[in-house]
């Protein structure tokens, strides 16, 4: 197979400067905290951020530019706000805290650590428990299981890391237990962003390599980063000799153009969701991760109106009443990048993240320099779905149908989550307006 059917997603956040504390165990770190272990409740609140932060974007990015495309890892912004978190005091903690929806900074180091082995290690489940977390036997009664590594058709990794300005002296407690903290020469710009850059290219195997420009990294003093890569080969793959040329419409009467459509034909779950107005389809990969295509009703017409009715409980509704039924399917061929940046800030700020991008961000916690803010954030993601795969990256009057056409064909705009079944939590989102066409 060809490695071009991947996806790959990247976040960056620019901040200006940074507090030491002691060391030994990482609870040293934060001692008026109580110790706690991971618990499965955890990835409910970071699928509720991506959905929350995911609604956001769509609204702002279709309010400027209205049927543009949208694709971003909330899973990848989540990580990186995880990193300030460690860094925060005050209220800009307790904004992080309750956009991210965390609670302790050793109960997020714990769960953070946890979460990023689970989802990297996609395939056959295993009990073995993940190096670096402090876990007793509860977590096995809670439904906590860990995951093999699968072939290499599938891969997820995250990469953190977070540079900070060499004249800097790091909280060494922080920085024993969090080897993502380092130094870097921010007075020589083009060196600083060379560095990052090929950090960021290592990370997404070589599919995003010029995140941050030089001018960019002018007077800062921190730069934030996470970089997610996934790699996934379909379970039921779109045979290249049923690829054709068809028509792509803007809506139903609004042709846009020529774009190769992939089709297969399988069994597969489907349900249609009234409270989403939407049917809603599940391509399973490989690995324990899915792909989740969801279809407006024509007569919703329009991808966002169903990002605006997007939620992880309505999401759960619509999966519960999915059968497998057999289908074929034709999916657009595409390749989609989103860079956001002013965009992002937005919609943190709208979830309560402000102090952080204000000189009343309060990052303490990570060195003796004080008047540290964030300053920009960079979000970059990519998506390419092909015949072999992917690259990158109960309710009151709940109605719906378990039975699923013979056919769908995804001809006309729709949305579209990467979800890791295992911890429900959506690692990529998007909205397919406009894939790349041929002239007519």
């Amino acid at each position: 197979m060809t490695y071009r059917d991947l996806l790959q997603f990247v976040l960056a956040v620019v901040l200006v400067s940074l507090t030491p504390l002691a060391r030994a165990d990482i609870h040293s770190c934060f001692m008026e905290e109580v110790p706690e272990v991971p618990h499965p409740e955890f990835s409910k609140g970071v699928a509720k951020f991506g959905m929350n932060l995911f609604k956001r974007v769509v609204s702002a990015q279709q309010e400027k530019q209205p049927g543009e495309n949208t694709v971003i890892s909330p899973y990848s912004i989540w990580s990186a706000l995880c990193l300030a978190f460690f860094g925060a005091e005050g209220r800009t903690k307790d904004q992080l805290a309750g956009a991210l929806r965390l609670s302790t900074k050793i109960s997020t180091f714990s769960h953070w650590r946890f979460l990023d082995q689970m989802l990297s290690t996609a395939g056959g489940v295993t009990t073995a428990k993940p190096s670096g977390v402090r876990i007793n036997s509860k977590i096995s009664n809670n439904g906590y299981t860990s995951r093999s590594r699968s072939s290499s058709t599938s891969t997820f990794q995250s990469t953190n890391k977070a540079y900070f300005s060499q004249d800097m002296i790091l909280n060494t407690c922080l920085t024993s237990y969090l080897p993502e903290l380092r130094l870097l020469d921010f007075s020589r710009p083009v060196e600083a962003a060379e560095r990052i850059n090929t950090d960021v290219s290592q990370a997404t195997r070589g599919e995003i390599t010029s995140l941050v420009e030089p001018q960019l990294l002018t007077n800062v003093d921190f730069v934030l980063l996470n970089a997610v890569f996934f790699r996934g080969a379909w379970k039921t793959q779109f045979p290249a000799g049923n690829t054709v040329t068809r028509t792509f419409y803007a809506a139903p009467d609004r042709p846009l153009g020529l774009v190769p459509m992939m089709t297969t034909v399988g069994r597969f779950n489907y349900a249609y969701s009234t409270p989403l107005d939407a049917s809603v389809l599940e391509l399973p990969y490989e690995s324990g991760f899915s792909l989740l295509v969801l279809l407006p009703a024509v007569d919703v017409g329009l991808p966002e109106l169903v990002v605006e009715k997007l939620s992880r409980r309505r999401l759960l509704e619509a999966r519960s009443l999915m059968a497998l039924t057999e289908i074929e399917i034709t999916l657009p061929k595409f390749s989609v990048t989103s860079s956001i940046s002013d965009l992002l800030k937005q919609a943190l700020s709208d979830l309560g993240v402000v102090d952080i991008f204000t000189g009343a961000a309060d990052l303490r916690s990570f060195t003796n320099t004080s008047g540290l803010q964030l300053n920009t954030a960079i979000h970059q993601a990519t998506v390419t779905v092909s015949e072999e795969g992917t690259v990158a990256a109960a309710a009151t009057g709940l109605l719906g149908t378990r039975l699923g056409p013979s056919k769908v064909t995804y001809d006309r705009p729709f949305v579209f989550l990467l979800v890791d079944n295992l911890m429900d939590v959506p690692v990529l989102t998007g909205v397919l307006n406009r894939p790349p066409t041929d002239a007519p």
